[in-house]
Order: structure tokens, then sequence, then C-alpha cells
């Protein structure tokens, strides 16, 4: 196990710009082993930060075709294209570009699935 990093030790800082084990310089003594057999002994210094999991968000939009009075929601841009009888992409493209697509203004929203 070749080491070179001690990401999360005590002893580990800046010297001279540089990233360097501290423990001769804070403890006076020098370290009496190699940076690999530093991590394994029973009191090592190391000790690795836990990062916290993450939450999985997932986003999905929602697409809003309004024409007049008439309002239609869409879980997707394909199912919106289906209804309205254009291209796959169509929909999408107009929402995008700012377009009408058929006559409807549309809208689209965010939400958390």
């Amino acid at each position: 196990m070749k080491t070179e990093r001690c990401f999360g030790c005590i002893y580990r800082g800046m010297l001279a710009n540089c990233s360097a084990c501290l423990y001769s310089l804070i403890t006076g003594e020098l370290r009496g082993m190699t940076v690999e057999e530093c991590y394994q002994h029973e009191n090592t210094p190391y000790r690795p930060k836990k990062r916290p999991k993450r939450k999985k968000v997932i986003i999905r939009h929602r697409y809003i075709l309004t024409n007049g009075s008439e309002r239609m929601e869409f879980d997707s841009y394909l199912d919106a294209s289906k209804a309205v009888g254009v291209k796959p992409n169509s929909v999408y493209l107009c929402w995008r570009r700012g377009y009408k697509c058929k006559g409807c203004s549309i809208e689209r929203q965010a939400y958390e699935k």
C-alpha cells in the first residue's frame, strides 16, 4: 500500500507552501515509521473525514399547455407532443425558444419525485 497523502491526519499541514507531515515539528520527536506504517498502528493520528450521505433528489418537469381557457397538464414533453399531435421534441423545443406550439402557450414546472 503506497500512501502519498495523509488527508485527515491531525499532523498534516502547510509548510513553506507545501503540504507536509508536521509530526516532528509539533511533537519534537521523529515519527519513527514510514508513511505506510503510520496508518496501520493502533493509535494512529489519522482520522478520516466522514462525508454525510447526500439525499438523492430526482427532479422532474411537468409541461402545462394553455390555449385560451383550455389547460392541459402532462408529466413529460413526449406525452404533451403526442396529445398535441406534433413530433416528439416539438413541445420541448417550442418551450425552450419561447414559441407557441399549435397555438398553445407552454409552461414548465419542476417538482421533486
